[in-house]
Parts: C-alpha cells; sequence; structure tokens
C-alpha cells in the first residue's frame, strides 16, 4: 500500500523552484472575498498580498514548511513542494520554526487557539486536519528513491534535525476529526494544475487510516463489540454517470443533475443501510461522496482513475468502478486491490464510427470475514452491447441481410472477460476460497427459450458445474418488475447481478439477492429518459447474517 501511495503522490510531479513557489501560494490561496489579499494559514487572517516578507521577525507573510526544511526538505524538489508550503504570518512561522505537531502546551499568542511547547506546535481546529493530510503527502511522496531523503512520520516527538517528524498519531487523530472541506480539494485541485501531482489523502483519505491505523491503535473492522460482524449486507449499483458537480453532464449524452437529486440519492442510500456497495459508472471519488459521504463510508476507486481526470472535458472523462464500506461495520478499508485483468483492450468502433482501442472497466477485490471465513468479493462491469447475443460461437453477420454484425466486437470482448472471471472463480475455488461477485455484467444471464428453459451462454458457461462440481448461484432470478415499473421504454431483462459460490450459503444465512426500487416512479421529474437524474439502474442487495 505504502508504495502505491508513493506512486500516486509522485506520479506527474513537476518540481517548482522555490521562488515560483511562492507565485503559485500567492494564486492558490488568495482571499476570493477581497482583492489583493491572500488568507494565511494559521491564523486565518485576510493579508495583503504585497506585504511580503523574507524575514520571520518582520510583520507579513512568508512560506511555511508544514514538514520544516531542517527536517530534510531544505533541497530541490522538496523545498518548493506546493503541498507542504503555505502562507503564514511570519511571526507565527518563526514561533512554530521546526517543531513537531502534537497537542498540548501554552497559548502561542497571535494566532487562535494555537499552542506550543517545547518540542510540538498545535494549530487551530480548522486546519489540524489539512496539517495531517499535507505530512501524510510528504511521508509517502520522499522515500528515499531518485536520491530524494527518505522522510517518516513517527509517534513520538522527535529531536530537531535528522528525517523524521512527529506526531503520528495525533496526526491521525486530527485527520479524523477534520475532514476534507470543499476549500482543500480545491487547493488540491490547484496545486496539480502548477506541478502535475495530487495529495492521494485528500482524493481517498481512508488511505490514510488504511496505512497508519494498526500502528496507532485504529480498531480493525466490526460491529459486535469483539472486532467480528455478525451481518453484513452487500449491493451493487450502477449510479449511471455519476459526476461531481451539479447542472454538469459527466459525458455527452448523460444527464445533469441538480442538487435535489444528489440529496435523493444519498438519502435513499443512507436508507439501505449497506455495509459493502460495489459502484459502477462513477466520475471521480468526488462524485461518490455527494451519496457517500466520507464521515460514513470508506472508498476505494478503480486503479485506473487518474486524479482531476474528471475535469477535463466531457467528451475526454471516462467512468469507473468502485467499492464503498460502510464505517459503522468496518472501521478500517478491508484488504482491497485492483484487478486490471478484465480491464483489457476493446477493439472496435466509437458510435460515430471511429476505428478504436480502448480498455474495458477494471473490477475490485476486497477480501472479508464471513463467520470466521475469508471471503473474496469482486465488484464488475463488464462490457456492454452484447446483452444476448451468442458467445458461442460470435456471430459475425446478420443471419436475415448478411450485413456485417456490429455487435461482433463487444461479444468478443465480453467473451473474453467471461473466460478471465471463469479463470478467477475456478482458481479461487482451487485453494478453498469462496467467492461472490457482484455488479454490471451487462448480460440477460436470466435470459430462457421459448420452453423457458435457460438459454444464456454466458451463465452456461460460467456456471457449467465444473471442475469438481462447483456450483454457481445468482439473483435477483426472473425478470424486472421493481426498476421504473411504469416508464414504457423500460428493459425488463435484469443485468445486474449477485453471484456466488453456493457453499457461501454454509457461512451464512442469505436474504436475496433481490433488486430494491429508488422510488420516485410518478415522479414527472424523472419521465422518460430523466429517470437517468436518479439511474437506469436500481441497486441489488443481498443480507449475510451469521452467529
Amino acid at each position: 500500500m505504502r508504495q502505491a501511495l508513493h506512486q500516486a503522490a509522485k506520479t506527474g510531479h513537476e518540481p517548482l523552484s522555490y521562488g515560483a513557489a511562492r507565485g503559485a501560494l500567492e494564486i492558490i490561496h488568495r482571499d476570493p472575498d477581497h482583492l489583493g489579499n491572500i488568507l494565511l494559514f494559521y491564523t486565518g487572517r485576510s493579508q495583503d498580498v504585497d506585504k511580503w516578507v523574507s524575514s520571520d521577525s518582520q510583520d507579513g507573510w512568508n512560506r511555511e514548511h508544514l514538514w520544516p526544511q531542517s527536517r530534510g526538505m531544505r533541497s530541490h524538489p522538496m523545498k518548493g513542494d506546493l503541498h507542504n508550503l503555505r502562507p503564514t504570518d511570519a511571526s507565527v512561522n518563526q514561533r512554530r520554526g521546526n517543531l513537531n505537531f502534537d497537542n498540548g502546551g501554552s497559548a502561542e499568542g497571535e494566532a487562535p487557539d494555537t499552542f506550543l511547547d517545547a518540542d510540538s506546535f498545535e494549530p487551530r481546529d480548522d486546519v489540524k486536519g489539512d496539517v495531517a493530510r499535507a505530512l501524510f503527502y510528504v511521508d509517502v511522496r520522499y522515500d528515499g528513491d531518485d536520491a530524494e531523503p527518505d522522510l517518516e512520520l513517527v509517534d513520538a516527538s522527535t529531536p530537531t534535525g535528522g528525517h523524521t517528524l512527529g506526531d503520528l498519531c495525533t496526526l491521525l487523530e486530527w485527520h479524523l476529526a477534520d475532514p476534507i472541506s470543499a476549500e482543500e480539494h480545491a487547493q488540491n485541485d490547484a496545486v496539480e494544475g502548477f506541478q502535475g501531482n495530487r495529495n492521494p489523502f485528500i482524493d481517498t483519505p481512508e488511505q490514510a487510516v488504511a496505512l497508519y491505523g494498526a500502528s496507532c491503535g485504529v480498531p480493525g473492522d466490526g460491529n459486535d463489540g469483539d472486532g467480528e460482524n455478525t451481518s453484513l449486507t452487500i449491493a451493487t449499483w450502477n449510479i449511471a454517470n455519476l459526476h461531481h458537480e451539479s447542472g454538469v453532464a459527466l459525458r455527452d449524452g448523460a444527464a445533469a443533475r441538480d442538487d435535489i437529486d444528489y440529496d435523493r440519492l444519498a438519502a435513499f442510500a443512507q436508507s439501505r443501510a449497506w455495509d459493502i456497495v460495489a459502484l459502477q459508472e462513477v466520475g471521480s471519488p468526488q462524485a461518490v461522496r455527494r451519496i457517500f459521504p466520507e464521515d460514513q463510508y470508506h472508498l476505494v476507486i478503480s486503479d485506473r482513475y487518474i486524479p482531476g481526470a474528471e475535469n477535463r472535458p466531457a467528451e475526454e472523462r471516462d467512468i469507473y468502478t468502485a467499492i464503498v464500506f460502510a464505517k459503522s461495520a468496518f472501521a478500517t478499508i478491508p484488504e482491497t486491490h485492483g484487478f486490471a485483468a478484465l480491464s483489457i483492450d476493446h477493439v472496435g468502433f466509437d458510435r460515430d464510427g471511429t476505428a478504436s482501442t480502448r480498455p474495458t472497466r477494471a473490477a475490485i477485490i476486497t477480501e472479508v470475514s464471513i463467520n470466521g471465513e475469508m471471503v473474496k468479493i469482486m465488484g464488475v462491469h463488464l462490457k456492454s452491447a452484447c446483452h444476448g447475443w451468442s458467445l458461442d460461437p460470435v456471430t459475425d453477420q446478420s443471419p436475415v441481410d448478411r450485413h456485417p454484425f456490429t455487435s461482433r466486437f463487444d461479444c468478443r470482448t465480453l467473451a473474453a472477460q467471461r473466460a478471465i472471471l471463469e479463470s478467477w472463480i475456478e482458481q479461487q475455488a482451487a485453494m478453498g476460497t469462496t467467492t461472490l461477485v457482484l455488479g454490471d455484467f451487462n448480460r440477460r444471464l436470466n435470459a430462457t427459450d421459448d420452453t423457458s428453459q435457460p438459454n444464456d451462454d454466458f451463465w452456461r458457461d460460467l456456471n457449467d458445474g465444473a471442475p469438481s462440481g462447483l456450483t454457481l448461484e445468482k439473483g435477483p432470478g426472473g425478470i424486472d418488475t421493481v426498476c421504473w415499473p411504469n416508464h414504457s421504454n423500460r428493459f425488463e431483462d435484469h443485468i445486474d447481478f449477485v453471484v456466488y459460490d453456493s457453499g457461501l450459503a454454509d457461512l451464512a444465512a442469505l436474504g436475496g439477492p433481490q433488486k430494491v426500487s429508488m422510488g420516485f416512479e410518478g415522479d414527472p421529474r424523472y419521465a422518460a429518459q430523466d429517470r437517468q437524474r436518479m439511474s437506469d439502474h436500481c441497486p441489488v442487495e443481498m443480507k449475510m447474517q451469521w452467529e
């Protein structure tokens, strides 16, 4: 995990000179209510930007290194790293010096609610989380490669000098107590604009507990008082081009949502009390956070997501898979990782007839304990546009007019994904691991022939009873009578499913899987295609309970 965070923090970094960093700070931290002023970090004061001073003893503002220069930040590229720099009152900067961050001490005197003692400095509550996340960034960004120093956060107030800084566990407390604000998100975007990289602890704040929680005694997952769950409710939900901006569509042809739509989606999600949700068609972590707020849910988004990609023009934006975990069930993020094998190159044509090669969506795998046994859960979003056509073999041309069959490219890609998925399920079964796959399969797995016998070849091959009698179950069954039932242009075939090893029933009592309505079927706001403002997919959920 540390290496992945290091790469995320380093990717795209184009270091600034220390002089250029000053000009960037003037823009990033300018006061929107007072032109020509800058907002100072520790005091919160709006300061004339021209009152720059080079000495800490003068009255004005200068640059504060949250991770002090004397602790390893004195040279390039560390010195001008904007993620670690803040504009501060010069005299407050002087008094902070190179102290560790921790609670306690005497009043600093100028900055409100700020305290210090012989070895530590405590800023006001409004910026404690900002301090913590900046220092988490430094800790993973500078790890000793490329002739850079190996900087380390430690659970102690360390002496001056060296390459360490404390107090790690206090910082983790600050991170949890002071969630990320809109201003901090905006600053992360702005820093990326100047130096090309982002702070991953702002984009995915759950990673802080995942990385540091164990060493700081932050409890593991569980909800029965002994660190173990006795029930879980899981769900899969394609939220249909979920963007983070109100009034703006994520992609061309998608619906733009207003605040009322986001509020309704969030209220619906809250009402379901899900513990784990596999998500599809989300545009960014910020978009997910509008439905699943960070004070209630951990978030892991696909490895394919590139921070800031949601701010590209609509025609360049993409959709991703993600998983959220309720903090009421999981104090920390369970072991979770991407599964790139399903993100294969799809060779075909775009809707405008342009030949293209582009990757399909990656999956995400998480490991949870069910009745004392580790179960692997995979969230998927498979290739679209081959909902019911033959995969064995793929049809190349129309049997009616002999014209080339346009979905042949999509069906070949889906068939390849099916083979990968089947191999993974069988691999895990051979190791004695129970599996559960949920998501948008983009396939009518419940399809039947004229005699009502199952005839979908995707499901037939996936659940072929081999090897050794391996049996899979799926749900929901039948046809969809739940999602937007009053809409004339709806599809009655399910394509969102929970698929699981039949051995799961030996571990827990299962309820479902079942599709659940979001409501609002009769609301004219969501008539016809405007139902995408909620989503044209309704979630599928399954409950598991054990003693």
